[in-house]
Protein backbone atom coordinates (compact mmCIF):
# COMPACT_ATOMS: atom_id res chain seq x y z
CA UNK A 1 0.00 0.00 0.00
CA UNK A 2 1.36 3.26 -0.97
CA UNK A 3 0.35 6.45 1.11
CA UNK A 4 -0.48 10.06 -0.33
CA UNK A 5 -1.57 13.16 0.47
CA UNK A 6 -3.41 16.23 -0.72
CA UNK A 7 -0.93 19.62 -1.02
CA UNK A 8 -4.31 21.50 0.06
CA UNK A 9 -4.56 20.86 3.29
CA UNK A 10 -0.27 21.19 3.81
CA UNK A 11 -0.25 24.79 1.63
CA UNK A 12 -3.94 26.27 3.85
CA UNK A 13 -2.05 25.63 7.03
CA UNK A 14 1.44 27.65 5.75
CA UNK A 15 -1.35 29.89 3.79
CA UNK A 16 1.68 30.43 1.35
CA UNK A 17 2.24 29.04 -2.21
CA UNK A 18 5.69 30.28 -2.52
CA UNK A 19 6.69 27.51 0.38
CA UNK A 20 5.80 24.83 -2.31
CA UNK A 21 9.58 22.71 -2.01
CA UNK A 22 9.38 23.35 1.89
CA UNK A 23 5.77 21.17 1.39
CA UNK A 24 7.36 18.94 -0.94
CA UNK A 25 10.25 17.87 1.47
CA UNK A 26 8.11 18.32 4.70
CA UNK A 27 5.39 15.42 2.85
CA UNK A 28 8.76 13.64 1.82
CA UNK A 29 10.24 13.26 4.88
CA UNK A 30 7.12 12.43 6.64
CA UNK A 31 6.97 9.48 4.46
CA UNK A 32 3.91 10.18 1.93
CA UNK A 33 4.63 8.18 -1.41
CA UNK A 34 2.86 10.20 -3.78
CA UNK A 35 0.90 14.25 -3.67
CA UNK A 36 -2.57 15.36 -4.70
CA UNK A 37 -2.13 18.47 -7.05
CA UNK A 38 -4.89 20.43 -7.59
CA UNK A 39 -4.15 24.40 -7.00
CA UNK A 40 -4.34 26.67 -10.02
CA UNK A 41 -0.68 28.03 -8.64
CA UNK A 42 0.71 24.76 -9.71
CA UNK A 43 -0.64 25.02 -13.72
CA UNK A 44 0.50 28.98 -13.35
CA UNK A 45 3.66 27.81 -12.05
CA UNK A 46 4.89 24.96 -14.08
CA UNK A 47 2.11 24.54 -16.93
CA UNK A 48 4.55 25.29 -19.38
CA UNK A 49 7.15 23.19 -17.97
CA UNK A 50 5.68 20.02 -16.58
CA UNK A 51 9.05 17.73 -17.38
CA UNK A 52 10.45 20.01 -14.09
CA UNK A 53 7.76 19.41 -11.83
CA UNK A 54 7.75 15.68 -12.65
CA UNK A 55 11.46 16.11 -11.35
CA UNK A 56 10.61 18.37 -8.60
CA UNK A 57 8.42 15.23 -7.23
CA UNK A 58 10.55 12.55 -8.38
CA UNK A 59 13.43 14.04 -6.28
CA UNK A 60 11.14 13.92 -3.19
CA UNK A 61 11.01 10.37 -3.98
CA UNK A 62 6.93 10.76 -4.92
CA UNK A 63 4.87 11.02 -7.50
CA UNK A 64 1.45 12.72 -8.68
CA UNK A 65 -1.15 10.54 -7.47
CA UNK A 66 -4.10 12.31 -8.47
CA UNK A 67 -5.62 15.80 -9.29
CA UNK A 68 -9.13 16.97 -9.46
CA UNK A 69 -11.26 19.69 -11.26
CA UNK A 70 -14.70 21.37 -9.81
CA UNK A 71 -17.28 21.86 -12.27
CA UNK A 72 -20.21 24.43 -12.06
CA UNK A 73 -22.78 21.97 -14.22
CA UNK A 74 -25.52 24.16 -13.43
CA UNK A 75 -26.05 26.00 -17.01
CA UNK A 76 -25.11 24.24 -20.43
CA UNK A 77 -21.94 27.04 -20.59
CA UNK A 78 -20.26 26.79 -16.98
CA UNK A 79 -20.43 22.85 -18.00
CA UNK A 80 -18.66 23.39 -21.03
CA UNK A 81 -16.13 25.91 -19.53
CA UNK A 82 -15.35 23.66 -17.16
CA UNK A 83 -15.22 20.38 -19.29
CA UNK A 84 -12.92 22.62 -21.53
CA UNK A 85 -10.66 23.20 -18.13
CA UNK A 86 -10.89 19.40 -17.10
CA UNK A 87 -9.01 18.79 -20.32
CA UNK A 88 -6.59 21.26 -20.33
CA UNK A 89 -5.62 19.57 -16.71
CA UNK A 90 -5.61 16.04 -17.86
CA UNK A 91 -3.50 16.93 -20.98
CA UNK A 92 -1.05 18.69 -18.40
CA UNK A 93 -0.91 16.53 -15.49
CA UNK A 94 -0.57 13.20 -17.77
CA UNK A 95 2.80 14.64 -18.88
CA UNK A 96 4.17 15.23 -14.80
CA UNK A 97 3.03 11.55 -14.56
CA UNK A 98 -0.36 11.50 -12.98
CA UNK A 99 -3.33 8.88 -14.42
CA UNK A 100 -5.63 9.56 -12.11
CA UNK A 101 -8.55 12.57 -12.29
Amino acid sequence: MKLGFAIQLWMRHANNQDLFHKVLDEMSLAGFDGIELAWPFVIEQYGHKPAELRRLVAMHEMQVAATYVGLDIHTPETLAAGEAKAKEWVDFYSQVGCAHL
